[in-house]
């Protein structure tokens, strides 16, 4: 089972998620204009509870639209630095109804479809790239 971190800045909570060992956690908060405050100590929360740093991650997952233009915006920058940084691909979400925070089941659950495709964004392309 891969570990996932998935990250939703979409709406107007700000929400991550990670699966490690067939568990899921999750951090959520109403964030209205505040996910660029929340989001890298919400995930720092999350790893250090899960004793797990960024470099053990197999990908991160993250939703790309449709949202909130700004949230969409933090999001992607959040993922892209961390994809630099540690080498980790990026998984991008596409959610139905961006009114919805869903579940970080169904987040989780997304991000594996896309892992077992293998369909990754490289940190240097905008496009997916599918490995074999």
């Amino acid at each position: 089972m891969p570990r996932l971190l998935a990250i939703n800045t979409s709406g107007p909570t700000c929400q991550v998620a990670l699966l490690l060992d067939s568990q899921i956690r999750e951090l959520q908060q109403p964030a209205a204009m505040s996910q660029g405050k929340l989001i890298l100590p919400m995930l720092d929360q999350l790893l250090s509870e899960a004793e797990l740093s960024f470099e053990n991650l197999d990908a991160i997952a993250y939703v790309a639209g449709p949202g909130s233009f700004t949230g969409l915006r933090i999001a992607a920058s959040v993922v892209q630095a961390l994809s630099f940084a540690f080498q980790c691909p990026l998984i991008a979400l596409s959610l139905p109804d961006p009114t919805i925070t869903p579940e970080a089941c169904v987040l989780l659950q997304l991000a594996c479809a896309q892992w077992q495709r293998r369909a990754f964004v490289k940190p240097d392309e905008a496009l997916p790239v599918y490995l074999e």
